[in-house]
């Protein structure tokens, strides 16, 4: 069993390095990467000439994906990298100006992720109730419980990643920790469910591995279900690949062989009652507007960053 292209020591090092973060913290190593990718290639074209440049890109993305993990949100950024450097690229035979398109995608990406990560933490935070038990990341559950004082307040463990123990360590213990094997009897002492989405694509969330059995024992007990997904974590269309693309991760067993476990799962959109983004809240019946306001995003974004490139082209 090896990793393609390295060894199965390599392997191990790579999918090891892989972990449970929820998607504020996986987007903004992404973004950091895949501007790192863009900018080599862009010069590399630039200098070395030939070749088609928007394949080249393709190609890149799609490596630091591989690295990072194939989610919506790392779809949906891909698209958006590469709709602003191809355009910029057409327009222009200035290397310096399809850099500073790619650096001004760079910074209105990573200012729209720190206001996405306020605006989740005080959704959660207002969603808190003495009824509701979260099911969320640990850098999302500490903020919003902090945000929410008081408790201490139900939480899914985590398993593998120790997400409760995070949470009670940087919120002073403010945390009642349930393993997700225990979900059915663990919702009946609660009315509802918090539940952070690390994304959507069509009709499908992906959240962290052992989320879907909590969600449909939610469901079977007739437990309210509210979803987080920031704006950057909703693809409009299905992912490319499905769940055969779902991050996973090697972890060892008692006998020390290794293992690949997956970091996510996927789950019908269907099962939550609402999706809020912080901005704006979908009922079950709008989710089809949810995907539309999303592919609003891609077009703003871009449009930004090429704006100030059009506008010396006709000076």
């Amino acid at each position: 069993m090896r990793g393609a292209g390295g060894s199965f020591e390599e392997e191990l090092r790579a999918r090891g390095a892989r972990k449970y973060e929820g998607s504020i913290v996986v987007l903004k190593r992404f973004v950091e990467l895949a501007v790192k990718a863009l900018e080599e290639v862009t010069v590399n074209h630039f200098t070395v000439g030939g070749g088609d440049y928007e394949a080249a890109v393709k190609l890149r993305l799609e490596s630091v994906r591989n690295t990072v993990g194939w989610l919506p949100s790392t779809t949906y950024l891909s698209s958006i990298l590469l709709r602003g450097s191809v355009l910029a690229y057409r327009a222009t035979d200035d290397m310096k100006e399809v850099l500073r398109v790619i650096y001004r995608m760079r910074v209105a990406l990573e200012e729209e992720l720190e206001a996405l990560a306020e605006r989740l933490a005080s959704a959660c935070s207002s969603m808190l109730t003495g009824d509701s038990i979260l099911f969320v990341s640990r850098s999302l559950g500490a903020e919003c419980i902090k945000r929410a004082g008081g408790g201490p307040y139900p939480v899914f463990e985590g398993g593998l990643w120790n997400v409760a123990r995070g949470i009670a360590v940087a919120t002073g213990g403010a945390v009642v920790a349930y393993p997700e094997s225990l979900a059915y009897s663990a919702l009946k002492r609660y009315r509802s469910l918090v539940v952070e989405l690390d994304g959507i694509a069509g009709n499908t969330v992906y959240l962290r591995a052992g989320g879907r059995a909590v969600l449909e024992a939610a469901r079977r007990l007739d437990v309210g279900i509210g979803g987080l997904a920031h704006d950057l974590a909703v693809y409009p269309a299905e992912l490319e690949g499905g769940e055969d693309k779902v991050p996973h991760t090697v972890v060892y067993t008692e006998w020390g062989e290794p293992m690949s476990l997956p970091i996510y799962e996927t789950a019908p959109l269907e099962l939550l009652d609402f999706v809020t983004t912080g901005r704006k809240t979908y009922n079950r019946e709008d989710y089809d507007e949810l995907l539309f306001d999303a592919s609003d995003k891609a077009r703003v974004i871009v449009a930004s960053a090429v704006r100030g490139l059009r506008r010396r082209q006709q000076e």
